[in-house]
């Protein structure tokens, strides 16, 4: 199978503690990748949600995304096995002494098809 991409959350000046809207990821089969790239001007945490109705949101704990800080570039790379998320994922940033980050958070993996 060939890999996929899907954006959980584009290439942004994110501001203010908040959550990225909510991506169907319900295609994406077997053991993928998770990657966050990032840059801050203080300290700053992502985390993924997921959920199976786009509305009540749960911490997806098998990604643990290390807190990048001090305006220091932070690319990371964490392997998961998609069939255990949910239907729909999104991104939880919260803003510690960060006044500005500029972040992406991409999903790499193969897709089911169906038929």
């Amino acid at each position: 199978m060939k890999a996929a991409f899907t954006s959980l959350m584009g290439a942004a000046l994110i501001e203010a503690t908040g959550s990225s809207t909510g991506v169907d990821v319900g295609d994406f089969d077997g053991w993928g990748r998770i990657i966050l790239d990032a840059s801050a001007d203080g300290t700053v945490d992502f985390e993924i949600e997921h959920s199976d109705d786009d509305v009540t949101y749960e911490a997806f704990s098998k990604v643990d995304f290390d807190q990048v800080s001090d305006a220091a570039a932070s690319y990371q790379v964490k392997a998961v096995d998609m069939s255990g998320m949910k239907q729909f994922a999104r991104v939880k940033t919260t803003l510690g002494t960060a006044t500005a980050v500029y972040a992406a958070v991409t999903v790499c993996g193969p897709k089911q098809y169906l038929g």
